[in-house]
C-alpha cells in the first residue's frame, strides 16, 4: 500500500476507536430494538433505483463525447465500480474502474481513455454541485432555526460549487494560453478542454441536472426512511442539510470510503438540532445504517463482474495506461478546445 492509503487507513482507525469510546452502547442496542426494518428495506430498494437512473446520467455525458454502449453495459459498469468503490480500499477507486471498463468495451480503443475519464468526473461534479444546491434549498426552506456553523457551512459549500462551475471556463481559458503550452500541463489541459465540450450543450446540462436532482432528493428520501425506521425527531428538511455536508465531508481524503468520517459528521450536524433532540450515538447509527445500505446494494456489482461477460479489472494495467496517458505528446483535440 501506498503512504496515501496507509494515511487513510490510519484515519479511519482513528476515528472509529474514538467513536467506540465516546458510543454509549446501551443506547446503540436499544436502537437496534426499535428499528423497523421494513423502513431500511424500503430505503434499500429505493437506493438501488437511484443508482440506475444515476447510471442513465453517466450515459448522456459519455455520448456527448462520442462514446458508445448500451445503457445495459454502462448499468454493469456502474455497478461494478460501486463494488469495487467497496471492496478495493486502494487509489484505485470506483470511478477509475467505471472508466476503465468504458474504455475498454468492445470496439474502437483509439483515444477512449480520457473521453472515458471526463465522462465519469462530470457525472461525479454533476452529482456534487446539485448536492450543494440541495443543502442551500433545504437551509433556506428548513422552518427551524439553524445554528450558525450549519448556516455558513452551507453558505460556503455553495460558494464553493458556484466557483467551480463558474471557474472551469476561466480555467481552460488560462491553460490554453501559449505560456502554459507545456507537456507538464497537457493532461490538465485536454481534461479541462473535453469538460467544455458540456458547456456548449445546454440541453445536455438541463437534463444531466435534472436527473442529479432526482438523484439527489432521492438521496435525502433514502436517509430520512432510515431515520423514520429509528424514530429519530429529526425535520424532513433537515435531512436536506445532513445528507449533503455528511456526503461531502466523506470525500476528503482522510479516511478509508469514509469509514468513521461519516458517522462522526452525521452524530455531529444532528447534535446542532435546537434542543439536540437525537444523541450523538444515534446520529452515527443512523449514518452505519445508510452505509450498510450502502453497501448491500454495492454487492450487486459482483454479479455482472463474475456472470456478465466482463472482462476483469486489471489495476497494474489500469495504472500503467494512466501513465501512458500522462507520457503522451500529442495537442487536445481541436473540437474540445475553448
Amino acid at each position: 500500500m501506498n503512504k496515501s492509503l496507509w494515511l487513510r487507513v490510519g484515519g479511519s482507525v482513528g476515528l472509529l476507536t474514538f467513536l467506540a469510546w465516546k458510543t454509549d452502547w446501551h443506547r446503540v442496542g436499544e436502537a437496534f430494538q426499535r428499528l423497523d426494518w421494513r423502513f431500511w428495506l424500503a430505503a434499500l430498494a429505493l437506493y438501488v433505483a437511484t443508482q440506475v437512473v444515476s447510471t442513465w446520467r453517466w450515459r448522456m455525458f459519455a455520448r456527448e463525447l462520442g462514446l458508445g454502449g448500451t445503457f445495459r453495459e454502462y448499468l454493469s459498469y456502474y455497478f461494478v465500480g460501486m463494488f469495487f468503490n467497496l471492496v478495493l480500499p486502494t487509489s484505485v477507486g470506483g470511478d477509475v474502474v467505471r472508466a476503465w471498463y468504458l474504455a475498454h468495451r468492445p470496439g474502437p480503443k483509439t483515444g477512449q481513455r480520457m473521453p472515458a475519464f471526463v465522462s465519469v468526473l462530470a457525472d461525479r461534479v454533476s452529482g456534487v454541485v446539485v448536492l450543494a444546491l440541495v443543502a442551500c434549498v433545504a437551509t433556506a426552506l428548513c422552518p427551524i432555526p439553524l445554528p450558525p456553523v450549519i448556516r455558513y457551512t452551507v453558505i460556503g459549500v455553495g460558494i464553493a460549487a458556484a466557483a467551480g462551475v463558474l471557474g472551469l471556463p476561466i480555467l481552460n481559458w488560462l491553460l490554453h494560453q501559449p505560456r502554459f503550452a507545456t507537456k507538464r500541463l497537457h493532461h490538465l489541459q485536454r481534461l479541462t478542454a473535453g469538460g467544455m465540450v458540456y458547456y456548449r450543450n445546454p440541453r445536455l446540462i438541463a437534463g444531466t441536472t435534472a436527473i442529479s436532482a432526482i438523484v439527489q432528493v432521492n438521496s435525502v428520501i433514502v436517509m430520512a426512511l432510515i431515520g423514520l425506521g429509528l424514530g429519530l425527531p429529526v425535520p424532513p428538511l433537515y435531512y436536506g442539510i445532513l445528507m449533503p455536508l455528511m456526503t461531502l465531508l466523506t470525500l476528503l481524503p482522510v479516511s478509508v470510503n469514509g469509514m468513521g468520517l461519516r458517522e462522526m459528521s452525521s452524530a455531529f450536524i444532528l447534535q446542532q438540532l435546537p434542543g439536540t433532540p437525537v444523541s450523538g450515538t444515534e446520529g452515527g447509527i443512523l449514518a452505519f445504517l445508510l452505509f450498510v445500505a450502502q453497501s448491500a446494494a454495492a454487492l450487486v456489482g459482483i454479479i455482472p463482474y463474475l456472470a456478465g461477460g466482463l472482462q476483469h479489472f486489471d489495476a497494474v494495467a489500469a495504472e500503467r495506461e494512466s501513465k501512458e496517458e500522462e507520457e503522451e505528446e500529442e495537442e487536445p483535440q481541436p473540437t474540445a478546445a475553448a
